[in-house]
């Protein structure tokens, strides 16, 4: 019998299913590897992830995607594959038939993804089984806000059939939470394909889980939490654990079987606490947000789920503790600020969030309240997420100070400077931002435009951070464009990689954000990055905002400002370039 330590691959990277994940088979001996999306995110800090992959973005058909996978799987030799979340599991699922071969995967079978990760034939199926649901229906071309508010009242929710399509799985489908005609108006007209939304009166209540773990239809065993503060996106960053309500739990058994459903889910419910009315509001058929706090209990899912579908051994039955709370710091610290009024400043909203925390000394000292991310055996996430949620409240009063002292320092023009010389023919400039179709193109053809011949064979290139190549700049993009002598109209966007910063001497980006995620994707990367709004001469509007969406106007505004500041940037190429040839 081999002794190779059994190996787990788990695609994600946040603090509370992929932590939860990760220590869980971690503590078992089995060996974490992770393919994540954030490169820096704290979770990957833990002592129980062992090495970490680079896998391509799901972009186009994802042939590259399907290609790296593959090479990965087959030289790794995993026993086992678990995508955390719609972003890697669709993938998966389209490319099974050459992926399943190589490694058990964690995801569910067709049948149940045609079911579950599409909301309306979830409804369809919860009304097959007799569990009850709110009142909704699939959205009409004929729909008016009269019409849906006579039947569904003012206070309803329109909601995305699927969370996540294959074709966009940067974007995740938002929930829209409707109270008034005005806003059922603006959001009707706000959504262009009406048979991808459902409408669905609201269930007023609180939210509430039940987790199972099934095989082929048979719940195993299961668990109920409830929410104890909601954020506004639907999710809980504090909840607590209770007795599993035989009803829901025989609701949930009901679906499975027909679907003789093997692997983990969570069913989401809301109960009316007047009445003790409940309904199904939507069904996780993968691991779920608030997983720390079954494991915490003892309530095993990952590692069951890994004896399940490698060893094929039943899992054991799970009994656990009520009345036992969770939390996850951060993410409850913004759901607090988010409560607050704008206004109220950011110190009040501190200490509002102290105080609830104060309140909870008692729970927590007698281990009825557990941390999400701080725990005695692996506190290093913990501390890393801390310190990223410093480092983001420092970063904007750190900003204001800077523009107070009045725009680019000679420190940084300096090390622009210095980044430029490193422009040789053999290198590129390039210009990112998000999708690669509006703020990147403009800035890249109206250098390549005005620069002057002596620039020789410099390439100057543009790209985004989005999966989507190949689209072309919208119509209004094309026309403000134009009003500077730049025709966009042959561009389309390409996806920044590896090849291109090979060879990149530097990186001009128009936001903060677009800098962050361009970090999180590529921590290890040498490439100088700079704003090109540094050149603006007004301090306090170094960020160029992206213009996607917004008015003829708002093009015109921005592709002014990226003017403005690619004039400068020549200047500044210029002075450089004369100073090379006087030293030559």
């Amino acid at each position: 019998m081999s002794s190779r330590q059994r190996k787990v691959l788990v695609l994600g990277d946040d603090t509370r299913s992929f932590l939860a994940v990760a220590r869980s088979l971690g503590r078992k001996g089995l060996a974490v590897h992770a393919a994540p999306f954030n490169f820096r995110a704290p979770a990957l800090e833990s002592r129980y992830v062992g090495a970490i992959h680079r896998l391509p973005l799901y972009a186009g058909e994802g042939s590259e995607w399907c290609s790296a996978t593959k090479e990965l799987l087959e030289r790794q030799r995993f026993d086992l594959v678990i995508p955390l979340d719609e972003r890697t599991l669709l993938p998966f699922h389209r490319f099974r038939s050459i992926l399943e071969p190589l490694c058990r995967i964690a995801i569910p079978s067709q049948r149940a993804i045609e079911a579950l990760y599409d909301k309306h034939a979830t409804r369809l199926l919860a009304e097959r089984c007799r569990v009850a649901i709110p009142r909704g229906r699939l959205l009409r071309d004929d729909d008016t806000g009269g019409t849906v508010e006579h039947e569904f009242g003012s206070s309803l929710a329109l909601k995305p059939r699927r969370s996540y399509r294959l074709s966009s799985l940067h974007q995740r489908g938002q929930v829209r939470l409707v109270s008034s005609r005005e806003q059922l108006d603006r959001a009707l007209h706000e959504i262009e394909a009406r048979s991808d939304y459902l409408v669905e009166s609201f269930f007023d209540g609180r939210g509430l889980g039940v987790s199972v773990l099934a095989a082929d239809g048979r719940v195993v065993y299961g668990f109920e939490h409830h929410r104890v503060r909601e954020s506004g996106a639907g999710g809980s960053y504090l909840r607590v654990s209770a007795p599993l309500h035989p009803e829901r739990l025989a609701a949930c058994e009901r679906m499975l079987k027909e679907l003789a459903y093997t692997g983990v889910a969570m069913f989401e419910f809301r109960q009316n606490p007047s009445t003790g009315d409940w309904a199904l509001l939507e069904v996780n058929a993968r691991f779920w947000g608030s997983l720390p706090l079954p494991v915490g209990l003892g309530v095993d899912f990952p590692h069951d789920l890994y004896r399940l579908l490698v060893e094929q051994a039943p899992p054991p039955e799970r009994s656990y503790r009520d009345s036992v709370y969770a939390r996850n710091l951060i993410g409850d610290l913004h759901t607090t600020a988010a409560h607050e009024s704008e206004r109220t400043p950011r110190i009040t909203r501190a200490l509002a969030f102290l105080a609830s925390l104060l309140a909870a000394l008692p729970r927590i000292l007698s281990g009825r309240e557990r941390s999400d991310t701080f725990v005695r055996d692996d506190p290093k996430p913990g501390f890393a997420e801390l310190a990223a949620l410093l480092g983001s409240q420092l970063s904007p009063p750190l900003a204001r100070l800077r523009g107070w002292l009045g725009g680019i320092t000679g420190g940084r023009r300096r090390r622009i400077a210095r980044a430029l010389r490193s422009w040789t023919p053999d290198r590129r400039l390039v210009f990112l931002c998000q999708g690669n179709i509006c703020r990147s193109p403009f800035a890249q053809h109206l250098l390549q435009q005005q620069a002057r011949t002596d620039l020789g064979r410099r390439r100057i290139s543009s790209a985004g951070l989005l999966p989507l190549p190949g689209r072309s700049s919208p119509d209004e993009a094309l026309r403000a464009a134009r009003e500077f002598g730049v025709d966009l109209q042959p561009h389309r966007s390409i996806l920044l990689d590896d090849s291109m910063l090979s060879d990149a001497a530097l990186i001009f980006v128009f936001d903060r954000q677009t800098r962050e995620d361009y970090r999180d994707r590529h921590p290890d990367a040498t490439v100088p990055v700079f704003l090109l709004g540094d050149f603006l001469p007004q301090p306090h509007s170094i960020e160029i905002q992206d213009p996607y969406g917004g008015s003829p106007e708002t093009f015109q505004q921005v592709y002014a400002r990226i003017d403005r500041a690619v004039g400068e940037l020549l200047r500044l190429l210029d002075r450089s370039l004369d100073r090379d040839r006087t030293r030559s």
